[in-house]
């Protein structure tokens, strides 16, 4: 089941782990923080948006089920 991937702007400070991890999920925007790429993510890539989660080190990234 897809899954929405969340990243809070004003906690991103544009360290871009998310991006390297996660190209086809996450990107960077012009402002150099990270968004989310696609609106619905497939359920195939939830354990690496997790990990994803676990590794931000703004922990600016959530999964809402």
């Amino acid at each position: 089941m897809p899954f929405t991937a969340r990243i809070d702007r004003d906690a991103c400070e544009g360290h871009g782990l998310c991006i390297l991890d996660n190209p086809a999920v996450f990107e960077m925007d012009d402002d150099g923080c990270a968004t989310v790429a696609v609106h619905e993510v497939p359920d195939e890539r939830r354990a690496k948006v997790e990990g994803s989660v676990r590794g931000c080190p703004a922990g600016a990234i959530s999964i809402d089920s």
